[in-house]
């Protein structure tokens, strides 16, 4: 059998290291040519990386999180003959296409939750009931809460109204002023990775770089609402449902002209600014917050821009 190494392909124009974002195979599994081996992400986009050829996976480089150079060997592949023993060129699937980063399927460290306190039941053997009241058990069988994990203030553990009421008020749990406060230890570390790290660097980035200001200014808005339910109203078949923030849109579009350095970029020395608008619109997904973009918005009206933010 032969080892052919398979090195980081060249994902990009301009591109010289790659992020591992998840691998699809393990050491000592058996890949057949143009099976998905790992995802990596750069600057530009998201990558699917398929195998070159077939065999056994006996080497893999890297772990999820850790940055590669392009030309580096990613994995080692044993083959059944030697005649590929060299790096060929091999193109990523899905080299230019961008896509969401998927949350990494590798075992992640389980945020730290606080421990749960078990409250022993107030009895004096094991088939005792707790004591209280008929009111008091009325009110609880009302209320549907088991007696038996309400910690009692009174004469040996004797349940009150007011031992309801902080029962109910802690959410059904024991208040942490009722029970002995206990100590917590340990800690956990969790890597970032992906997309999360792309979006921890971005906005320390931008902290950094952009002056941060704040700047409210109250506007009537009756008119405005007036006007957009009158529009929904008579909309026509396909046409989508306005919500204000396609006006918010069309307002800022409107005015870029006569403000152009709000339209433009800074890069620490020359200041560009643009003719077209290219609104993006923050959106919150579930690989973390995405900035897609609405290109050449200041060519379309109302609907068009509703449709294309929606």
């Amino acid at each position: 059998m032969g080892k052919f190494q398979f090195k980081m392909p060249d994902v990009g124009e301009g591109v010289v290291e790659a992020e591992i974002v998840e691998w699809h195979v393990k050491v000592g599994q058996t890949v057949a040519e143009d099976d998905i081996l790992v995802d990596v992400m750069t600057d530009k986009a998201t990558v699917e990386i398929p195998a070159p050829t077939s065999g056994i996976i006996s080497e893999r480089n890297g772990e999820p999180g850790d940055i590669l150079a392009i030309g580096s060997v990613l994995l080692v592949i044993e083959t059944e003959s030697g005649e590929k023993n060299a790096q060929t060129t091999q193109e990523p699937v899905s080299a230019t296409k961008t896509k969401p980063v998927p949350e990494p399927k590798t075992k992640a460290v389980k945020p730290a939750t606080p421990a749960s306190v078990a409250v022993p039941a107030i009895t004096t053997s094991t088939n005792a009931k707790p004591l209280a009241s008929p009111a008091v058990r009325k009110r609880a069988l009302e209320q549907d809460i088991d007696l038996a994990q309400v910690p009692g203030s009174g004469p040996a553990g004797r349940i009150s109204h007011s031992d309801l009421d902080d029962f109910v008020a802690a959410g059904g749990r024991v208040s942490a002023s009722s029970v002995s406060g206990q100590k917590r230890q340990g800690e956990t570390s969790e890597k970032l990775i992906g997309m999360r790290r792309k979006i921890a660097q971005n906005m320390s980035a931008a902290k950094r770089n952009i002056p941060h200001f704040s700047y409210v200014e109250e506007v009537e808005m009756d008119a405005l609402e007036t006007l957009r339910a009158h529009l929904n109203e008579t909309r026509n078949e396909g046409q989508p449902k306005l919500n204000p923030l396609p006006f918010l849109a069309l307002a800022l579009i409107r005015v870029l002209p006569d403000f152009t350095q709000a339209n433009a970029h800074f890069d620490g020395e020359v200041i560009t600014q643009f003719a077209p608008v290219h609104l993006g619109i923050a959106t919150a997904t579930p690989n973390g917050l995405m900035v897609p973009v609405v290109r050449h918005a200041e060519s379309m009206d109302i609907w068009t821009l509703a449709s294309e933010i929606a």
